[in-house]
């Protein structure tokens, strides 16, 4: 998608600037983000971020080398915070103990998603939720 509109050189700088962009995108929300700061609303940019590169790398559709920058380094953006985030909304969530549970939880989710294990994930994450005790700040 990448090498026709921009050639083998500039995929590869582009796909790096991705990369670049995550590592802004994780040190911004470290940078700004405290343990007061509403995580929810700092996942949820992170994911609008993600979605609207992808948006823009479909508009682009391979032709227009501009927008396939701009998709890349959107979705870096967002992608940078995709595994920082939910861990510490589950410590700020759950007790300690269940926090591990739930970290856990998130990365067997996470890395099972796009694979058949995603029912056995889901089974175990509503069983999890089931049975977690009522000691979390939240409750």
């Amino acid at each position: 998608m990448l090498a026709p509109a921009l050639g083998r050189q500039g995929a590869g700088l582009a796909a790096g600037a991705s990369g670049v962009a995550a590592v802004v995108g994780r040190l911004a929300v470290g940078w700004r983000a405290s343990g007061t700061s509403n995580w929810r609303a700092i996942a949820s940019y992170s994911l609008i971020a993600q979605a609207l590169g992808c948006g823009v790398l479909l508009v682009a559709d391979g032709g227009s080398p501009a927008l396939l920058v701009v998709g890349l380094v959107l979705f870096g953006l967002g992608v940078g915070n995709a595994i920082s985030v939910p861990p510490v909304i589950a410590n700020l969530d759950f007790s300690k103990e269940d926090a591990a549970r739930a970290v856990a939880l998130i990365v067997a989710i996470s890395q099972g998603a796009p694979t058949p294990l995603l029912p056995p994930c889901l089974a175990s994450s509503a069983s999890f939720g089931r049975t977690r005790s009522f000691s979390s700040r939240r409750l």
